[in-house]
């Protein structure tokens, strides 16, 4: 094999491996516009934060079911909405505890 043969072979070969670096940086591409589009897609699925409203009330401790027994002791015509704002707590609570639902 001669100097110019070897010349012409090696110059079809790179232009081989050129036109293999192209398809492959466009697979490349392809391939991260896919993983993209996939990490979009996850994030989309995701759930969406609750729109429940806070606790606001108190737990129900010993000493929270004596404040509520003391406040009602006190004065027993108060209603049960006033005592649970007053207290700090839920209403249907007020009614628990004095019921003996709530111990």
């Amino acid at each position: 094999m001669k100097i110019p043969d070897i010349r012409e072979e090696m110059h079809a070969r790179a232009t081989e491996r050129v036109a293999l670096a192209d398809a492959l940086v466009a697979l490349a591409d392809e391939l991260r516009e896919d993983a993209v589009r996939e990490h979009y897609l996850a994030e989309e699925t995701k759930r969406r934060p609750s729109r429940r409203r806070p606790d606001v009330s108190d737990p129900v401790t010993e000493e929270t079911r004596l404040r509520v027994f003391e406040a009602w002791y006190a004065d027993p015509t108060i209603a049960q909405h006033i005592l649970a704002a007053q207290l700090n707590l839920n209403p249907a609570r007020i009614s628990e505890i004095l019921r003996g639902f709530r111990t």
